[in-house]
């Protein structure tokens, strides 16, 4: 419901709330969504307060290329929206005085790109499995393997590749990393997974350390990049 903090501002200024029904581009019903509960494979809701997609602002964050191709588009964002904050405050993010900045950021799992990249590295040996089709022996001399080739082709035309280092990287504790490394802070840098409060948990980190002085200056946040998927775990959880 809101794309910078202007817009948060506004919109709790107004008493609005964002939580809305999602569009098809967030979740396609006709394959993931019943109203009645327990149903497998199903989310029972619809609802979600989330923010628009969008890609890394390069001219807003001018991290090197290669970093940039070694990383997931939600820690390219998080790094993003760590130097829009430091902008806010006053700093220049290339340019941070205090070097003795730690980084909390609460966070599970980047972008989908990491389970695209499984798919493509695995459909070689998944297309296999169309031999035992009805029917699929009974094709033409040849018209097998041309059509699994196709399929594997297709797949991953569509995919992430790796690059020579690599990369990308999608570990979750690659998005502190990154923000740390860009802006060349010598702190601790530490990603937090603890569910729902994985975005409390680093401030509380980040609010100690400043208390206890090992760190001059904290910069704290959380991601989670919203899956269709997340809806359906957390409906057959019942959390």
């Amino acid at each position: 419901g809101a794309d910078n903090l202007d817009e948060f501002w506004k919109m709790l200024v107004e008493g609005r709330s964002s939580v809305r029904e999602l569009g098809p581009d967030r979740l396609d019903q006709e394959l993931y969504f019943d109203p009645d509960v327990g149903v497998r494979g199903k989310t029972y809701s619809k609802l979600a307060s989330i923010c628009s997609s969008r890609e890394f602002d390069h001219q807003a964050c001018p991290i090197p290329d290669q970093m940039v191709r070694s990383a997931d588009n939600v820690h390219l964002l998080m790094c993003e929206t760590a130097a829009n904050a430091l902008r806010n405050a006053g700093l220049d993010p290339f340019n941070v005085k205090d070097k003795n900045t730690g980084v909390y950021i609460g966070h599970a799992a980047a972008s989908g790109a990491a389970g695209d990249f499984t798919y493509a590295t695995l459909i070689a040996e998944t297309a296999k499995y169309l031999r035992e089709a009805v029917g699929f022996e009974q094709l033409a001399d040849g018209l097998e393997d041309q059509i699994i080739q196709e399929m594997i082709d297709r797949v991953r035309r569509k995919a992430p590749q790796r690059i020579h280092n690599g990369g990308p990287f999608f570990g979750a504790s690659l998005a502190a990393r990154l923000i740390a490394r860009t802006f060349a802070l010598n702190g601790p840098c530490m990603s937090f997974n603890a569910a729902c409060a994985s975005s409390s948990r680093a401030l509380a980190q980040g609010m100690r350390a400043l208390q206890l002085g090992s760190v001059d200056m904290a910069i704290v946040g959380g991601a989670s990049y919203f899956h269709s998927d997340t809806l359906v775990l957390f409906s057959q959880s019942r959390s």
